[in-house]
């Protein structure tokens, strides 16, 4: 049983010309026809929440920064487990309105250290930091960072991003200012080693070529296991993906064309497709999207186009891997801009329009979701 929702208002909606307040599509795998309460508490279910879709730094609506949250657990909350991939700006404020505090996190993974991935990610520590305060717990959990070790890359990369001296320095200017100190002695039960401390470092291998496993956890409803893959786009990047009882999700993060020409010969990245059908067909895929309107010619810088993946590249991914449901998001231009940096549009894109490029290569129109901030689907695994 898959659920799709939108968490937004009506004036936002018009705005993105989303075509409904709230769009419902329910779509049967199993041989219930409808599931009820005694069925529900015994399922497990898998959602996965675009909690920022701004494409690239320059803030464009209030949209949040590049954000995915993924949820496993017992039908109907799926809050066993919660996995944020990426934080862009805003991403604790799009939490807040899911509902859902940074405390509840159980796992941070970055698909790169671009700014607008994890611009959010300072705001985010701090929050959790301060909650070790009211809850009284010097002893408060760490949050498992996962990120690639770009020292290890093949070859060398010519600039290495950091993600270890990253997440050390994160609250490296409120320690400097003496803001964490003055924090520490209006309430001592904060965890003395400021934000920083909080965090365990789990360095990838960025030169990792086939999908290898980064993380797992064991539920009562079943295993949880990340497995990851070096992608094209800076150095440093990877693609994750998390397997579940109720079903698989792929994040392809800004992964690009193998092959950084205008005219592509793959479908996308080689290895996000590699990551996608192993062990067997992801149920879905969520990736950053570039609409080909911004080919060469456009205005639009070529080195940025070719570095990302277009709609239509990531229709043709999701229906060659088998996917079942395709998840667009970062989108370059945004639902309703005039312009992508300095290239100035004809007319607006809509969320009909994204459907539609991608949709050209026979994925199915009504299986791709497109944001705002806050879309969700959720698929339930009943018995």
């Amino acid at each position: 049983m898959v659920e799709i929702c939108m968490h937004t208002t009506f004036s936002r909606l018009i705005r993105y010309a989303v075509s409904a307040v709230t769009l419902m599509a329910w779509v049967m795998f199993s041989q219930v026809s409808v599931a009820d309460d005694a069925q529900l508490s015994q399922s497990s279910c898998l959602k996965v929440t675009l909690t920022g879709t701004n494409g690239g730094p320059t803030p464009f609506n209030g949209l949040a920064g590049a954000g995915t949250l993924v949820e496993f657990g017992q039908n109907p909350d799926c809050d066993d487990v919660r996995l944020q991939f990426d934080s862009g700006r805003g991403t604790t404020q799009s939490l807040s309105k899911l509902g859902i505090r940074s405390t509840a996190l159980g796992l941070l993974a970055f698909t790169h250290l671009h700014s607008d991935h994890v611009d959010g990610f300072s705001d985010l520590i701090l929050n959790r930091w301060h909650s070790t305060g009211i809850n009284k717990q010097s002893d408060f959990p760490s949050l498992d960072i996962l990120c690639s070790n770009p020292r290890a890359a093949k070859p060398p990369a010519q600039h290495v991003v950091d993600c270890k001296s990253f997440v050390a320095n994160i609250d490296q200017p409120f320690k400097a200012s003496g803001e964490l100190t003055q924090r520490l002695a209006e309430n001592p039960g904060r965890t003395s080693g400021g934000p920083s401390s909080l965090t365990r470092v789990i360095e990838l291998d960025e030169g990792n070529e086939k999908p290898a496993t980064a993380w797992s956890k064991k539920t009562p409803l079943g295993q949880v296991t990340i497995s990851y893959i070096r992608v094209n786009h800076i150095p440093g990047a990877l693609a994750y993906r998390v397997d579940t009882p109720a079903g698989s999700v792929v994040i392809g993060g800004d992964a690009a064309n193998d092959q950084p020409i205008e005219v592509r010969t793959t479908s996308t990245s080689d290895s996000t497709a590699l990551l996608a059908k192993s062990p067997d067909s992801a149920t879905i895929i969520v990736h950053s999207a570039t609409s080909k309107i911004l080919a060469p010619g456009s205005g639009y810088p070529k080195k940025f186009y070719v570095r990302q993946s277009t709609a239509e590249d990531l229709g043709t991914l999701a229906k060659s891997t088998g996917a079942r449901y395709l998840m667009l998001t970062h989108l370059i231009p945004a639902i309703g801009a005039k312009k992508a940096g300095p290239a100035d549009l004809e007319s607006a894109m809509t969320a009909n329009d994204w459907k539609a490029e991608a949709a050209e290569t026979g994925f199915p129109h009504d299986n791709i979701i497109v944001g705002p901030d806050r879309v969700s689907l959720k698929i339930s695994n009943t018995p």
